[in-house]
């Protein structure tokens, strides 16, 4: 089959102030566009702050992009690299209002080897993931742009808070949920139809558009002229998602949802750039997809939009924490996963655990890495009780694992290697197994902070 692309601008997506859980993995690497001394590479000294060990303003935002990119990157399954070509440029500020960040897709590709639909456009990231090579290696995926006035100069009051632990000081806007949103956007979380016209892109349908509904009329986008989608595009209310996945799992909402499970998108009856392509400001509660600012959240059903536009998916990443008011915590890091294929399992990690700025208290060490009373080797979890289709917690502790000790730490501690699952039930070697699931990290656990998700005792 032949593929065709059509290049657009990077969305202007900024803030203004039933999917079975599979393994999943994507290496999602931030590409520094700016110069010397600006942005990523701003030189200013800071101190560490919430888990963020840099020590330059520049080397705090790459570490949470970065943090931010890796836990897209668990979440969503590629076998190739997405590349966020990412740079801290002045954008709109004045004293009411602040554009925070903007980012999209580099491009979209239609009709390429692997498409699920002909004559339908897919953002490249998503495209490359369905045809399992780089249909553009030239050019970086995803195009990425915050403010670099923001704090700095800029008329409105406000700036970046660059801590990792989801817990900015009033005032501050959390660097690490402005990413999470802009990388969703960049995955494919936006419409390419001209809002201005209402015509679609060279004449073909957008893999978003297909799941937009105007509840009004019962009419998905694909389906509309022109003028019914410019129309629907203001109709406050009215313009829905409705895909399968964000459905089922939209229930928690208390107001934005319609009874059938659909969504409110943001329509409001003043067309502007958010419009659209962002969930509309009535969900309560807040999501991370709305067009304004609300706080720190988890991307929760942007997640699952990217599902029902035709990513593989695992489990939906999250920034949340829980804060202590101890500077000396015992602690532990729990993973929840969902697996539907085996009855136990083995955990194992497979890279080094490092302390970064982190002193334990005995009698823990920090090469130690085990399960909590399990009486194992180091390095290793018995999962005894995974059953089929129900979350599972995966609980490791730092401590000595042969006195199940956790440790107590006064530090800043990063976590990085590899979660691995693997089925002993599986054909093979004996405790051998087959691995069913695999999930990169690092997590990074602030002095005083038990990590998420979610705590374990």
């Amino acid at each position: 089959m032949r593929r065709t692309s059509i290049r657009v601008a990077a969305l202007a997506a900024g803030l203004c102030l039933t999917v079975p859980l599979v393994a999943s993995a994507a290496t999602v690497t931030v590409v520094n566009n700016d110069g010397a001394g600006e942005g990523f590479n701003d030189t200013t000294s800071v101190a560490p702050v919430g888990g963020n060990t840099g020590t330059t303003r520049g080397a705090q935002r790459l570490m949470a992009f970065q943090f931010a990119a890796n836990l897209w990157g668990a979440a969503i399954s590629s076998a190739v690299e997405i590349r966020v070509g990412a740079t801290f440029d002045p954008l709109f500020c004045d004293s009411s209002s602040a554009t925070l960040g903007q980012a999209g897709p580099h491009t979209f590709f239609r009709d390429f080897a692997g498409a699920p639909l002909a004559s339908t456009w897919y953002p490249v990231a998503l495209a490359n993931a369905l045809a399992g090579v780089d249909l553009d290696p030239t050019f970086d995926d995803i195009d990425a742009q915050f403010n670099s006035v923001y704090g700095a100069g800029c008329a409105f009051a406000g700036s970046f808070y660059y801590g990792l632990d989801a817990n900015p000081p009033g005032g501050a806007t959390d660097f690490v949920a402005v990413i999470l949103h802009e990388l969703n956007h960049g995955l494919g979380f936006g419409t390419i139809v001209d809002l201005t016209t209402g015509a679609k892109a060279l004449g073909f349908d957008d893999v978003f558009m297909l799941n937009l509904e105007d509840h009004s009329t019962g009419k998905t986008w694909d389906i509309m002229t022109n003028t019914e989608r410019l129309t629907s595009s203001t109709d406050h209310g009215d313009l829905h998602w409705v895909g399968a996945n964000v459905v089922a799992n939209s229930g928690f909402l208390t107001a934005g949802r319609h009874t059938s499970g659909h969504v409110q998108m943001y329509a409001p009856t003043s067309l502007n750039a958010s419009s659209v392509s962002h969930f509309d400001t009535a969900l309560t509660p807040n999501e991370i997809m709305e067009p304004f600012y609300t706080g720190p959240h988890d991307p929760s059903l942007g997640f699952y939009v990217l599902a029902d536009i035709g990513w593989t998916v695992g489990t939906p990443p999250t920034i949340t924490s829980y804060n202590h008011p101890s500077t000396a915590k015992a602690f532990s890091i729990s993973f929840v996963k969902a697996f539907n294929q085996c009855t136990a399992g083995t955990f194992t990690h497979t890279a080094p655990i490092t302390g970064s700025a982190c002193t334990p208290t005995a009698p823990a060490a920090a090469g130690n890495f085990g399960a909590k009373g399990s009486g194992k080797a180091s390095g290793a979890l018995k999962v005894n009780s995974l059953k089929q289709a129900t979350d599972v917690i995966l609980k490791t502790s730092f401590g000595d694992v042969r006195t199940a000790a956790n440790a107590l730490y006064n530090g800043n501690l990063l976590v990085s290697g590899t979660i691995r699952i693997t089925d002993d039930d599986c054909v093979g070697t004996p405790n051998g197994g087959c691995t069913v699931a695999e999930y990169p990290f690092p997590i990074i656990v602030p002095c005083g902070t038990v990590a998420s998700p979610p705590l374990a005792a």
